[in-house]
């Protein structure tokens, strides 16, 4: 996967919400409904490494590590 190939390449990268609000343990029992689109971004969504000392270089590692993961699969 992308955060496995991100973490090989030294870069933290996370899954920072894995549940969506509605599915909290807390909340699912006042919630009956289904939010289709709120379960497809806990699944597809990751944080990557931004703030404000990230050096240009930084970043393009970053962006470089991702286009080289698109392009091999």
């Amino acid at each position: 996967s992308l955060l496995i190939h991100l973490f090989e390449n030294g870069i933290e990268a996370k899954v920072r919400h894995p549940l969506s609000i509605f599915e909290q343990p807390n909340l699912i029992s006042s919630y009956s409904g289904s939010c289709f689109n709120a379960k497809k971004l806990t699944k597809t969504s990751l944080s990557l490494p931004i703030h404000y000392n990230l050096q240009k270089h930084e970043i393009n590692y970053v962006i470089k590590a991702i286009c080289n993961y698109l392009d091999s699969n």
